[in-house]
């Protein structure tokens, strides 16, 4: 009895230090056991008994420092467990869990937030219960794609608050598996992306408005890449033949009229500032059925299209202009030229008639500049555009044909 009064002592003495109710079960049960077994060792020697009393006291404080170990062990995944809950509840996007049918299982604060809904009443309800009409298919897919391919996907929702206010937002989900492999649930974040489709739907109303005037432009506007590939043309390509997207990617040079090739080679590349930046040029291009067109090309910018300097990228990216059809307006000009030298040539032929003519008295003819006596119908015919006929005045027909009765003229 003694003996068993040794071997109880040391645990008996840290019994009610605070341990857990776990551990009183564990150590009664364990006192229970030794007393059923110390019938088997009061024959053992007190040598062995001592040293087995060591051993014990040992063990007891490995337990202790284990105990001490979990104890730290459960205070560090208490810590853990405050900071997921409060990153969990306060990052700045919003997240849920649903179950393979869609109902809500866990969200967090931001995402209650967003909603306009207490977090405890949005478990156990439907997520497409948020959802705008017209985007309820999209939502439908997103989640049959994720439990077919079990791989991360994102789509882009109106939802639609408590109070009926609607916002677009993104959602990030992927697949929770099981140890079969197959889908128990689904984690998503939720992002507000309103201000972004609202940039975004602002710049396609811009661009729509630029490409209605780009449309009604009867000039031809267009974009060059560093290569002189056509990287954008206008529907007003249109007119000689060609599509737009037939020519993208065609160097300009390849529409270029033969003879006019070098020239316009240069002009493009010529982007100097100054007296020396190109404005505009004139030069001719073929059309589809391979006749020439004159065109006269503005230049927008004559020092190309540039990075932007501030990103360290001032790189020269391109080219844009526009090439209006002058053809009538050449036409008329050469017309004009052909009318105006004809004009001048007649105006020469007049010039010479003027100033003082030596003319016979007599027989009325007239000296030309080297001396010699002309008829004075050859010689106005020489100078002028003037043709004769000849008739004979009543006068000179009374002198000439006194005989006659002439009637007066």
């Amino acid at each position: 009895m003694i003996l068993n009064q040794q071997l109880r002592a040391p645990f008996k003495m840290k019994k009610n230090e605070g341990k857990p109710s776990s551990l009183e079960k564990l150590r009664r049960e364990a006192e229970k056991r030794l007393l059923e077994r110390a019938s088997a060792i009061e024959g053992i020697p007190v040598e062995d008994v001592n040293r087995l009393v060591h051993e014990l006291e040992v063990h007891q404080i490995e337990l202790e420092m284990q105990n001490e170990e979990l104890r730290r062990a459960q205070l560090d995944l208490e810590a853990a467990r405050d900071k997921y809950s409060n990153l969990y509840d306060f990052a700045p996007v919003g997240y849920l869990t649903l179950d393979d049918m869609g109902l809500i299982l866990e969200t967090n604060l931001v995402c209650a937030t967003m909603l306009g809904v207490e977090r405890g009443a949005l478990v156990g309800r439907h997520f497409a219960q948020f959802i705008a009409k017209d985007d309820q298919d999209g939502f439908y897919f997103h989640r049959q794609k994720l439990l077919e391919k079990k791989t991360k996907q994102i789509c882009e929702l109106r939802l639609s608050k408590k109070d009926g206010t609607e916002f677009y937002a993104q959602l990030e989900s992927t697949a929770v598996k099981d140890e079969a492999g197959s889908c128990r649930a689904i984690r998503s974040s939720l992002s507000d992306i309103t201000e972004r489709k609202q940039a975004e739907m602002a710049l396609m109303a811009t661009k729509k408005e630029i490409d209605s005037i780009v449309k009604t432009v009867p000039d031809i506007i267009y974009r060059l890449d560093p290569q002189g590939r056509l990287t954008f043309v206008s529907d007003s390509v249109k007119r000689y033949g060609y599509q737009p997207e037939e020519l993208l990617g065609t160097n300009i040079m390849e529409i270029v009229y033969p003879e006019d090739k070098q020239i316009t080679a240069h002009k493009i590349k010529e982007r100097r500032r100054g007296a020396r930046n190109t404005k505009s040029f004139e030069t001719r291009l073929v059309t589809k059925n391979d006749t020439p067109v004159p065109f006269e090309v503005f230049i927008i910018s004559a020092e190309g299209l540039y990075a932007p300097a501030k990103l360290g990228l001032g790189t020269f990216i391109g080219t844009q202009g526009i090439a209006r059809d002058i053809t009538p307006r050449k036409r008329a000009e050469e017309e004009r030229e052909k009318l105006i030298t004809h004009l001048q040539e007649a105006l020469d032929n007049i010039k010479t008639l003027k100033g003082l003519l030596p003319i016979c008295a007599s027989c009325k003819k007239i000296r030309d500049d080297k001396g010699y006596w002309n008829q004075i119908e050859a010689y106005i015919r020489d100078r002028s555009d003037a043709e004769f006929s000849h008739s004979i005045c009543p006068e000179c027909a009374k002198k000439l044909y006194p005989d006659l009765e002439l009637e007066d003229a």
